[in-house]
């Protein structure tokens, strides 16, 4: 079973054995994550389908980036890329913020640069599954199209089309 990496510091009474596996397990099937921001206690959730098609014009760009960067280097993008691709398109960024939490747009503007570190850090954590998934489908289906266009181009006609000369007679039927 697939698990997620939780960079946080683990408090010393952390659950341990089965105590901790079960605990892991929650994580893959409920990944929200509750932090402290500006004062009040918000959760982070996963981006849900309708979010996902009500914010597609935000997504998308970001998705289109990351594809980009999978293609050009051949790997996943790091932490510290993926900043850079969310910083080049804050607007975006901002708006799936404040619909993962639940907070308006202002007030995650609003944030510190300390507490809005903390919320981008717990978002991608939240849903970097979403993101890679989506740009790695697309890098296959682009690969894909690229090796039948290849393919198309390369390959010649077997034989010409069966249509009948002008002057010639038709085949009598086998008896």
């Amino acid at each position: 079973m697939a698990r997620k990496i939780d960079p946080r510091p683990q408090p010393a009474s952390a659950p341990s054995g089965a105590d901790a596996s079960a605990a892991d397990e929650l994580d893959v099937l409920f990944p929200a994550r509750t932090i402290p921001l500006a004062g009040t206690d918000v959760t982070v959730g996963e981006i849900t389908l309708r979010q996902s098609l009500q914010h597609h014009l935000a997504i998308a760009p970001i998705i289109a980036a990351i594809e980009t960067a999978m293609l050009q280097s051949g790997q996943v993008p790091g932490y510290s890329d993926i900043v850079g691709i969310l910083g080049q398109r804050w607007e975006a960024t901002i708006t799936l913020l404040a619909a993962t939490t639940g907070m308006d747009a202002d007030e995650v503007s609003a944030l510190t640069a300390a507490d809005g570190e903390l919320l981008l850090l717990t978002f991608w954590n939240v849903n970097a599954g979403f993101f890679y998934q989506r740009a790695t489908n697309a890098v296959a289906v682009r690969r894909e199209l690229a090796k039948l266009s290849a393919g198309a181009s390369s390959s010649q006609l077997s034989s010409t089309t069966d249509t009948p000369e002008p002057n010639s007679t038709d085949t009598p039927p086998a008896s």
